[in-house]
């Protein structure tokens, strides 16, 4: 595990300001999903740092959030689910989150669907109300 790969990039200075795409976002803050979609290059990952370092209520330093960066390497899915799992555990109050998760991708013969997939959601459904971002992003 690269504890690196867990925390956002540090911001750029050269940033263009986009405040209608961090309203977007911001509108869509009540949705349990967002996605954000776009070629290589068109700053998906720059607007998701801005958005995390916006000052609006609902997103911002005291909201809980999760950063994962992605590589080639991580197209295997239990490293892949392995990370996810690991920036939440981040987050998370709990101090066994996502350890039946963990414990399910490192057996060797067993399907990722039937044993970690199951735990981790059952891990989400148990963290007290309120939201929990997650962002990932991949490098080339």
């Amino acid at each position: 595990m690269i504890r690196t790969k867990l925390l956002p990039p540090s911001p750029r200075f050269e940033e263009v300001p986009r405040p209608e795409l961090l309203a977007r976002l911001q509108a869509g803050s009540v949705r349990k999903l967002t996605l954000i979609e776009a070629p290589v290059g068109y700053g998906k990952t720059t607007l998701l740092n801005q958005w995390l370092r916006t000052e609006e209520p609902d997103l911002g330093p005291d909201q809980p959030f999760a950063w994962v960066s992605l590589d080639k390497q991580d197209n295997d899915p239990a490293r892949l689910w392995k990370h996810i799992v690991e920036a939440l555990r981040g987050v998370a109050p709990e101090e066994r989150f996502g350890a039946d998760a963990l414990a399910g991708l490192g057996m060797v013969g067993t399907s990722l669907v039937e044993t970690a997939l199951p735990a981790l959601v059952n891990d989400l459904t148990e963290l007290p109300h309120g939201r929990y971002w997650c962002s990932t992003t991949t490098t080339t």
